[in-house]
């Protein structure tokens, strides 16, 4: 088989893909169908029978045998088989095992080829069914797709990972590196592993980055023809090979090709994600505990005024000032009881009170929130303090919102241009630092609220060995790589009373979708992808195709259910688990938070239900528990983890039964989680039980028809008659602004992306001689007090670089400019002569990195707020994000300025440093601990 690949990869421009991929499907035929033949793990009585007459072989040539060579002589087999009897069939299948068994004590399995005959005979043989294993056509149809650069979509257990073999190889017989982005480790690891047999005997390396190596192993990994890992790991192997001093030092070798599995989360759920490196800086616990008791305060005054503001609305009758009432209520609390048992019993009034709401702050209605501290706007993720809101925190910590008044003084004394430039310049430190802190203590306190007000522990977030760990709101995994930035993890570890850690600052920072644009070829394949066709094409430029599955799909969507009440929906949800476990049918019970999943766990257990349960907490036994989740009567209550990349097997004659508790924002969300029943042809049911209580549904008008719930209205049960198009509807709309949300999210990152790549192009390319620049000098206003600002000049000339200008006094602005060049020019030209071109050079190289690196950091911090305030202009989205880039450019000029500026002082101040140690060798140069290291 190799040979046949090797022969395509010669004639590459020549060879249709439909060749490699018939080698490819051949490949897939031997070593994961016949192949098991040989391994001791796979049980089958035929297979069992052919081993007993191989070993028989094996020990009868032992026996006999009077030489010592590694392995039994082809006479001697012969002889043997010639006695036993066999077929010949059989007893090239027999003679073939024996001599196979014996050759894998010393030989890797890819590197043993065996003859087409061998296989032939295989197929002949009462082995055939059990060692079947062939490619499908609609593998083979979804490889080339993907080789062409398109996302395929097939439905769960239609073979997603062998499909990908195809595209993968044919781009390794093309040159191209190959990378395969896997949900998570385990699956990167376990494919890698289970497809090196079929790589292998092809001639193409395997490999797989995981979490845990250190940065040998995985340059090790990643020259391999096809490297598996997650787009994390891949991600921040880029960036940190961009931040590398020299390109000897890199892991990554190109980034030519990539496989994207779960394309739809990756391509666009995760895209507009950063991916950080951080670096560490002190954390001001005292800000984020001050920050943290006073919001606990203020939140406990707002309890007070949302509770008042209830018993008011229920006891005014309908009208104008009932809805004023509720209107404040909604912004005080949006997912208050009353609100939402009004919302159930009238479908009118959640539009109404929205509505109202939304106009209330639109047209600044003071009257309708004068009374909050602060108002929530859930669908946004943001909290705002109001006037009165301002007014409390203040009288607990002083002015923190306004920095005005310190921001004219700065000024004022910039302004200044006195001789004394040492002073001006700290008092320009001492203005600049407190301003940082009123600033910093600003930001903690809304931090502190997004933490208390919006953030749920067990939904966002869960405590685990003493530190605070994100939730995927896509999977329900944990992410114990992932922090929240600009104050907000500090502001949670308060809330949870843990230890404030260092904070974390960029380092490096690109977005999932950035990255992954800059691969030169990409495709991908997922479960659900036909209902982001549009998003896909304008994102990436990809095409979806919809792959047909081998077999007729038995699955069977039952209508949803809606219940008035989260404890209603609870107890039918027992109901139904209940009877189908007395049919002996697995169920899988999937909830959208590790929040649910517990109170689903809880009531199962209250009924005496048997259960597991998957979620972010116990995720290290996923696979144990996906594994037992097919078997009959099985109840397993799992998050949205479950099941993407794991099959849950039933056992044959079972369906399994899939109960989704909420319906998903997304669609899509929703239909991976029913691809989890019928898969591969099998039986299997679906049904959604959700309640007017629900996130997705609290204040949303279904038009609901009541039943008649009678006296005992708690106590009432059965589901509402809801027309399913209502809620397919919300779900749409819900979609919709996702989608925006992304496109809003991803026209911000995508400058700040273009700064980072451009920044890495000037990283890299930036030879020595280039690293010397002169600084700038005089503004470009008009000059009318020459005399001082030549002070100034000549003053901070000598504290930055040590040189002495008072001879270039009275020259004109464009001779003065001239002059300062040459004296640096001549100041640098005798650090260079003293220390010698190559080691100054070397040097100079060093610190222009180092320098850049530095205040790369504070730019991408600038940014980041830059970014974080641009949407609250009075502008349109376009012409907020044109705003945006002009000025994120404006900055980037700054930023490179500002290196130059920072650099030739710092070059100057390691040179003399290094000429101060009279050490003329090189190889003996001791430079500062920032630089020992990345000297090339």
């Amino acid at each position: 088989m190799a040979h046949a690949l090797a022969e395509a990869r010669e004639h590459e421009e020549t060879v249709a893909p439909a060749a490699t991929f018939g080698v490819v499907a051949e490949a897939i035929r031997r070593r994961l169908g016949a192949w098991r033949l040989f391994d001791p793990e796979f049980e089958h009585k035929a297979v069992a029978s052919y081993r007993g007459m191989a070993q028989q072989v094996v020990e009868e040539i032992s026996r006999r045998s009077t030489s010592r060579n590694n392995g039994p002589r082809q006479g001697a087999v012969d002889s043997v088989l010639d006695e036993m009897g066999m077929s010949d069939s059989d007893r090239l299948i027999v003679g073939t095992l024996a001599s196979v068994m014996d050759r894998l004590r010393s030989q890797d399995p890819w590197d043993i080829e065996l003859p087409a005959s061998f296989y032939d005979a295989i197929e002949d043989s009462p082995m055939a069914e059990a060692l079947a294993f062939a490619a499908t056509d609609e593998q083979v149809l979804a490889g080339l797709h993907m080789w062409r650069g398109g996302v395929v979509e097939m439905s769960a257990g239609e073979g997603k990972t062998i499909a990908a073999v195809f595209p993968a190889v044919r781009h390794s017989v093309e040159g191209r590196r190959v990378h395969v982005v896997t949900a998570n480790d385990y699956l990167a690891l376990r494919d890698a592993e289970h497809l090196a047999p079929v790589y292998e005997s092809l001639g193409v390396t395997v490999g797989a980055v995981l979490q845990h190596m250190n940065d040998d192993e995985r340059r090790s990994a990643y020259g391999a023809d096809v490297v598996y890992g997650t787009v994390r790991e891949l991600g921040f192997d880029f960036l940190r090979d961009n931040m590398r001093h020299s390109d000897w030092e890199g892991v990554q070798r190109g980034l030519d090709a990539a496989i994207v599995d779960e394309a739809d989360q990756v391509l666009i759920d995760e895209s507009p994600t950063p991916l950080i490196i951080s670096g560490s800086r002190p954390a001001s616990r005292r800000a984020a505990h001050t920050a943290n008791v006073v919001v606990q305060e203020m939140a406990a005054l707002q309890e007070r005024v949302t509770e008042r503001l209830a018993r008011t609305a229920q006891a005014l009758p309908n009208g104008g000032e009932k809805r004023r009432v509720l209107a404040a209520l909604f912004m005080a609390d949006p997912e208050n009881e009353y609100i939402t048992r009004l919302a159930a019993q009238d479908p009118g009034t959640a539009r109404r009170i929205r509505s109202d709401a939304a106009d209330a702050i639109e047209f600044a209605d003071s009257t309708q929130v004068d009374e909050l501290y602060y108002r929530l706007d859930e669908d946004n993720g943001s909290v705002i303090p109001t006037e009165r809101g301002h007014r409390f925190v203040e009288s607990r910590l002083g002015a923190v919102f306004d920095t005005s008044g310190l921001e004219a003084e700065l000024e004022r004394v910039r302004a200044d241009s006195g001789p004394d430039v040492a002073g001006r310049r700290r008092v320009e430190d001492r203005l600049d630092r407190r301003i940082s802190r009123r600033r910093a203590l600003s930001n903690q306190v809304q931090q502190a609220m997004r933490a208390h007000l919006l953030l749920r522990r067990g939904v966002d977030y869960v405590v685990a060995e003493g530190q605070v760990v994100l939730v995927d709101q896509l999977t329900g995994r944990r992410r114990p790589d992932t922090t929240y930035r600009n104050g907000l993890h500090t502001a949670l570890e308060a809330k949870e009373g843990l230890p404030i850690k260092p904070e974390r600052q960029a380092a490096a920072q690109i977005s999932i979708q950035g990255f992954l644009r800059q691969y030169a070829h990409l495709g991908g394949m997922t479960g659900t992808a036909l209902a982001s066709r549009d998003e896909l094409r304008r994102m990436y430029g990809m095409d979806i195709m919809r792959v047909p599955t081998t077999l007729p799909s038995r699955r069977v969507d039952m209508q949803p259910l809606v219940f008035g009440t989260t404890s209603e929906k609870l107890r039918a949800m027992v109901d139904e688990v209940e009877s189908y476990v007395r049919a002996g049918r697995p169920v899988l019970v999937g909830t959208q938070t590790v929040e649910q999943s517990q109170a689903v766990s809880g009531v199962l257990r209250d009924r005496g239900i048997p259960h597991r349960t998957l979620n972010a907490v116990n995720s290290a036994d996923e696979g144990a528990i996906v594994k037992a989740a097919g078997q009959p009567g099985a109840v397993t209550v799992a998050t949205n983890m479950a099941g993407r990349g794991t099959d849950i097997v039933p056992d044959a004659g079972t369906g399994l039964h899939v109960i989704g508790t909420e319906m998903s924002p997304s669609r899509r969300v929703d239909d991976q989680l029913r691809g989890r029943a019928g898969r591969q042809g099998q039986a299997g049911t679906t049904r959604f039980m959700v309640s007017l209580e629900d996130r997705p549904l609290a204040g949303r008008s279904l038009g609901a028809g009541l039943r008649d719930r009678g006296p005992a209205h708690d106590q009432a049960s059965g589901p509402l008659r809801v027309d399913d198009r209502k809620l397919e509807r919300i779900q749409d709309l819900s979609t919709l602004d996702d989608e925006a949300q992304r496109a809003f999210l991803s026209d911000y990152y995508r400058v700040l992306d273009g700064q980072t790549l451009a920044y890495y192009s000037r990283r890299r390319a930036t030879p020595a001689s280039d690293a010397i620049a002169v600084a700038r000098c005089f503004g470009a206003a008009p000059v009318t007090d020459y005399d001082r600002r030549f002070d100034d000049l000549a003053a901070t000339t000598y504290l930055d670089f040590g040189l002495d200008c008072e001879g270039l006094w009275g020259l004109g602005l464009d001779a003065l400019e001239q002059g300062l060049g040459d004296l640096l020019a001549g100041r640098l030209e005798e650090a260079r002569t003293a220390l010698g071109a190559a080691r100054f050079d070397g040097l100079a190289r060093a610190v222009l990195v180092q320098t850049g690196d530095d205040l790369w950091c504070g730019h991408l911090e600038r940014l980041q707020e830059m970014m974080a305030v641009a949407p609250l202009a009075p502008l349109d989205h376009r012409s907020a994000v044109a705003a945006f880039q002009r000025d994120c450019g404006v900055e980037f000029e700054g930023f490179l300025l500002d290196t130059l500026d920072s650099f030739v002082p710092r070059l100057l101040e390691v040179a003399d440093s290094e000429i101060g140690r009279h050490n003329p060798e090189p190889e003996d140069i001791e430079l500062p601990a920032e630089l020992a290291g990345i000297m090339v």
